[in-house]
């Protein structure tokens, strides 16, 4: 019985060692992690401060782009429809970190979902209205 519980209990810890990191799984898809090398929790939490708030000025950037290009009627619908993708994106984010509640790295899986969420729309807003921005950004 002792020799069962122990050879669960180190099964279930080889299992738990190869599931990525909460941070690291938030890096898994499109893009890596910018802060993979920085050390402390805290040296990482400044790094991924920046790198959110970069990746934010280059959401900013798109969207203007294709505002710029688009008509009234598209650019209310836009509007819209990025307004309600802030507040999903907060929404999500924090529901996210709340897992952690309690543990010092709320704030950084926090940080780390909404990087990974906007580097997404960014992608998102290219996908869908690239072909605009570019045919008609020239033309301004």
């Amino acid at each position: 019985m002792r020799n069962n519980i122990f050879l669960n209990l180190v099964a279930l810890g080889s299992a738990a060692a190869s599931f990525p990191s909460p941070v690291s799984a938030q890096f898994s898809q499109n893009y890596s992690d910018p802060c993979q090398n920085t050390g402390s929790m805290v040296d990482t939490s400044i790094c991924m401060q920046k790198a959110l708030e970069e990746a934010d000025a280059k959401l900013n950037e798109v969207y203007q782009k294709t505002m710029a290009v688009l008509e009234h009627y598209e650019k209310s619908a836009l509007r819209k429809a990025q307004r309600s993708w802030i507040a999903y994106r907060d929404l999500e984010c924090e529901a996210e970190a709340t897992l952690y509640s309690g543990g010092s790295g709320k704030g950084l899986i926090r940080q780390s979902c909404l990087y990974s969420t906007t580097i997404d729309r960014v992608a998102s807003l290219d996908r869908g209205f690239g072909w605009k921005v570019e045919k008609f950004s020239d033309e301004m």
